[in-house]
């Protein structure tokens, strides 16, 4: 028969307020109720992290009954997390790393949340300059008496953007956002509001540039569809994201809006999908990624801060076997003619990651691996819009992402640059 719900229980929730569960449930008194609704319902029980189990049943199971009640049980968890971690990479041949959260997600079981994070970063071999980062952020999560969470994300960074520069980049940010989840596997956001204030500057008296100073407001956009089997792991399925942002002098209004120079739209889209070989552990993983940037602004000297929004690839995230935040990367410095390069026209780019992995022994595993990207710019003659290289690399499985150890080789290296690059890091596209 057609089964309806004729009451909903909950048990298990003594601290989470009951309209918390019943929001998140798929089905309500009255409804008809399928097992897809069920398991989509606990999908987003199971996502809030409130719980650390979700069962979801019908008292009157296996029986002819059309009317049901459905029984929601629950275990909940601590709602307060404390998470410290340290490690190191190969940038700039060794860079120490760490950080520490604090968090609480169900405030007073309403299901309100606020976070603290603090990271901090420290090359001992060459730059010698703590690089800091503090987050502090704040979740509504039903605006309105809907599904519609909001979010305020207040930051403040320093970080090294440029090694051979020795220019450090100084940014206080705040972002007002909502979001929702269409399905558990699509997640929409739109950032309202968004504004940067950037400040560069040199590390010590060695730094040649002038320093500036940058407000850049944005807008738009983002969808994220997940259908991997493993946020930390994936052996199969996709996932894709697309985003767009768009700044102006004008929005949301003159006096909030960007520095009188920058106005732009930025859009970008990225697909990654993982196969399975056969029966065996063997994944083919690829990841094919696209962005578009035009500069808006009317001014004489209007255009968009290159090295702040602007396509450059190199790096272990994008092409390996370039270093980022060096001249190793491109375009660099000397492609695009200047230190403090404004793009006037259009950018666009492309970047393709493939990658075979395959268990070695145990937790480890090795993998095979090519990378190759493409920057152009209206009006800019670069020498080379195409970089690629190939690598292997050694990894150490662990329940949140591999420890990586990878080597790569340019495949057109170019007079005075390195050979290859090693990089050292955790979690994979």
């Amino acid at each position: 028969p057609q089964v309806k719900v004729a009451a909903i229980v909950l048990e298990g929730n003594n601290f989470t307020k009951d309209y918390v569960v019943l929001k998140e449930l798929e089905f309500e008194r009255g409804d008809t109720v399928t097992p897809a609704k069920m398991d989509e319902s606990i999908a987003r029980l199971q996502r809030t992290g409130f719980f650390s189990t979700v069962e979801i049943r019908t008292l009157e199971e296996k029986t002819n009954v059309a009317n049901r009640t459905v029984i929601v049980r629950l275990t909940e968890r601590d709602p307060g997390i404390l998470t410290l971690g340290a490690g190191a990479t190969s940038e700039r041949i060794f860079t120490l790393r760490g950080y520490a959260g604090l968090a609480y997600r169900n405030w007073r079981g309403t299901g309100r949340g606020i976070s603290l994070r603090v990271e901090g970063n420290y090359n001992i071999a060459q730059v010698k300059y703590l690089e800091s980062k503090i987050i502090l952020g704040y979740l509504e999560p039903y605006l309105f008496d809907t599904r519609v969470r909001g979010r305020i994300n207040l930051s403040r960074s320093k970080a090294v953007t440029d090694y051979d520069l020795r220019q450090i980049t100084e940014v206080n940010q705040i972002t007002y956002s909502i979001e929702k989840d269409f399905t558990s596997h699509i997640l929409g956001i739109y950032e309202i509001y968004g504004l940067a204030t950037i400040k560069q500057t040199g590390i010590d008296a060695t730094y040649i540039l002038p320093s500036t100073n940058l407000d850049i407001v944005t807008t738009g956009p983002s969808i994220d569809l997940d259908f991997r089997d493993s946020p930390f792991n994936p052996t199969s399925g996709t996932f894709t994201r697309l985003s767009a942002e768009y700044s102006s002098p004008h929005f949301p209004a003159d006096s909030l809006g960007s520095t009188r120079t920058v106005n732009y739209v930025r859009a970008t889209a990225s697909f990654t999908h993982y196969l399975k070989l056969s029966d065996s552990s063997v994944v083919f993983a690829n990841n094919l990624q696209g962005g578009y940037l035009e500069n808006l602004s009317t001014e004489p000297d209007g255009g968009v801060p290159y090295d702040i929004k602007g396509f450059i690839l190199g790096g272990r995230s994008t092409v390996r076997g370039f270093e980022s935040g060096t001249s190793d990367v491109f375009p660099n410095k000397t492609d695009l003619g200047s230190e403090q390069y404004k793009l006037t026209t259009s950018a666009r780019m492309f970047l393709f990651k493939s990658e075979l992995r395959f268990p070695i022994y145990g937790n480890f595993a090795g993998a095979t691996f090519y990378d190759g990207g493409y920057v152009s710019i209206e009006n800019l003659t670069l020498v080379d819009k195409y970089r690629d290289s190939v690598g292997l690399g050694l990894r150490y499985n662990t329940p949140v992402g591999p420890l990586n150890l990878e080597w790569a080789w340019k495949l057109d290296r170019k007079d005075g640059e390195a050979e290859n690059r090693f990089h050292l890091s955790i979690g994979t596209f």
